[in-house]
């Protein structure tokens, strides 16, 4: 967690999505709009794996 944290700044998903709130209508509409699924979760999920790989 701290790898991905010096990395993205924080681990909580809301602040990496830019304060994108999915638990109302008005957020999961911005977050498809936007495909911050690919912009924002797909590279953060692929770093994850990339530190996983670094330490085992």
């Amino acid at each position: 967690m701290d790898k991905f944290s010096e990395k993205h700044g924080t681990v909580i998903c809301r602040k990496l999505l830019n304060g994108c709130d999915l638990t109302t209508e008005e957020g999961q509409k911005y977050f498809k709009e936007n495909d911050l699924f690919n912009k924002v979760c797909v590279p953060c999920v692929q770093n994850i794996v990339m530190i996983l790989e670094e330490n085992y």
